[in-house]
């Protein structure tokens, strides 16, 4: 299962992926540990997993993808409502059916 806080908050109203398009499973791993794993060290945090979500899923969800590299492949993910204008209820439920299209990796 993955958790909504998966996709909170980075900034504001966003989250940060990483494109993974054109990369099999032990190049996304190996990204993973170059770019995300020491950040989640210094946070005392564990990555347990990943989450893939396809492409037209994030326009789908009018969400804008803006790419912010280094490191490679990164982008920050904006229009989430995450803000406190939605009542926390209505921001849990954008955010589960987000991420109910995703495919779960673990580790």
């Amino acid at each position: 299962m993955i958790k909504t806080s998966a996709i909170t908050g980075k900034h504001d109203k966003g989250f940060s992926v990483f494109e993974t398009t054109s990369l099999n499973d032990e190049e996304i791993w190996k990204l993973a540990k170059d770019h995300v794993v020491e950040n989640y060290k210094a946070q005392k945090r564990s990555l347990l997993g990943r989450f893939d979500i396809e492409t037209e899923y994030y326009s789908s969800a009018s969400l804008e993808i803006k790419k912010n590299e280094p490191p490679p492949r990164h982008h920050d993910v904006f229009g989430m409502p995450l803000g406190s204008a939605l009542e926390e209820a209505e921001k849990l439920s954008a955010r589960q059916q987000f991420i109910a299209k995703a495919r779960l990796k673990l580790l």
